[in-house]
């Protein structure tokens, strides 16, 4: 065994460069390794014995008794080491775009120390810099700018909050949108622990996180949340176990546009986290607030429970495979709510309903930022249109129909207008 085999340490700073693998990828390396021994050697920063590439496999091999072998990467300094990490990386094709926007603003970070410029340095350097990774990248520079901006944030919460916390923002695994994640960063001390503790238990906006921070100090003064992108078709979003928010929240004016009534929950009421008494609540609350609409979003249920709406509440289905859409008519199809809505989610395969005729209202998404296969939504906009219903479509979603159901209050329910595709969106898509 070489000097540099018997010698390897592991980093941790270098170690986060590196994107973790899935517990299923995680254990076919193992199953390959155990069968065919560990065929790519481990990359290692030379005379220092620092693992650059092969955490994994290292690890592997180590628990299990098996031989490898050790290529050492001659690199001058710490900074040139993470540079090469960071390429290495960005060549790979499995990388989310968090991970994607982490690596570049890391690399641009980086320079900026490599060339010994100081944290304010010439606007001209910092634009050489990143034009240059935009080039090499083929992105434009004012994204590398914000990649840079996007990157120190995550390191200074690996360093504040957790390493973990941060870990899961650039895997994706905690969902927060980056401009959040940059404000997160430079809150005191105290409150950012408060805020990320409730963004690890599923809070997806910063402002909701506030909002719930501020509930726990006074109850009484809780509020609904803004929606977010994710649920852009909504004006407000609501965790139902906050009874005060929807008396609280400042009703919408007379004749405003229906988004700004529409308040989507963001837990499913009939998830094992609710009580038969904690839902009673939750509808006595809906029934006494009827300035607002409230969107009861369920998954997953063949059927559920017989319940008495209010009538300002619209029941909704969410579908993100063929599976779940055999049965997601059955679940709501019986109840007597004026609007039943889906939401159908074309991210991970095309999905054909049988029928939809017990819906009203449908929203086509995507939960990548991605768009899906033009033939995936044409197939769900046919059907749609077939079965009349008013069609919403998400952001990344190149054609954008936004129609929102008609309340009765307004006059008689009217047909959907017809959605029509432009041949050039067909060929192009």
């Amino acid at each position: 065994m070489s000097k540099e085999e018997s010698n390897i340490k592991i980093d941790q700073e270098f170690q986060f460069l590196i994107p973790a693998l899935s517990e299923d990828e995680y254990t076919q390396l193992v199953q390959n390794i155990l069968k065919d021994g560990c065929t790519d050697p481990i990359k290692v920063w030379e005379g220092h014995g620092i693992v650059l590439d092969g955490h994994n496999r290292y690890k592997i091999c180590t628990d299990n008794g098996i031989e490898y072998k050790v290529h050492p990467i001659e690199l001058e300094t710490r900074e040139d080491a993470i540079n090469w990490i960071i390429e290495n990386q960005l060549g790979r094709r499995n990388l989310t775009e968090s991970q994607k926007s982490y690596l570049r603003g890391k690399r641009y970070n980086n320079e900026k120390k490599l060339a010994h410029r100081p944290e304010k340095g010439d606007q001209s350097d910092h634009l050489k810099t990143s034009e240059k990774i935009a080039q090499e990248e083929k992105i434009g520079s004012a994204t590398v700018r914000r990649d840079a901006k996007y990157a120190e944030a995550v390191d200074l919460l690996k360093d504040r909050v957790g390493q973990d916390f941060s870990k899961k923002l650039i895997n994706e695994e905690i969902k927060l949108p980056k401009t959040d994640v940059i404000k997160l960063a430079k809150k005191p001390a105290e409150e950012r622990a408060a805020l990320a503790d409730e963004i690890q238990k599923g809070v997806k906006r910063l402002n909701e996180a506030e909002i719930a921070v501020q509930t726990k100090k006074d109850p009484s003064k809780a509020i609904f949340a803004k929606a977010g992108d994710d649920i852009e078709f909504a004006g407000w979003a609501w965790n139902p176990r906050v009874l005060e928010a929807p008396k609280n929240t400042p009703a919408p004016q007379h004749g405003s546009a229906i988004k700004q009534r529409l308040v989507y929950l963001t837990d499913d009421i009939y998830g094992d986290d609710f009580a038969e008494e904690d839902i009673k609540e939750i509808l006595q609350t809906m029934q006494e607030s009827p300035q607002w609409i409230f969107m009861v979003p369920i998954s997953g249920y063949e059927e559920i429970p017989e319940v008495t709406w209010p009538a300002n509440v619209w029941l909704g289905s969410i579908v993100d495979s063929q599976s779940s859409a055999e049965f997601a008519c059955e679940a709501v199809e019986d109840s007597e709510c004026e609007i039943r809505f889906v939401i159908c989610d074309l991210h991970k395969e095309s999905i054909v309903f049988e029928d939809l005729s017990g819906f009203n209202w449908i929203i086509i998404k995507n939960s990548s930022k991605v768009q899906p296969p033009w033939q995936r939504v044409e197939s769900v906009l046919e059907q749609a249109a077939a079965d009349d219903l008013w069609i919403y479509l998400m952001p990344n979603i190149t054609v954008r129909p936004r129609e929102y159901p008609k309340l009765q209050e307004e006059g008689a329910v009217s047909q959907m207008q017809d959605v029509v595709i432009p041949e050039s969106v067909k060929q192009t898509v």
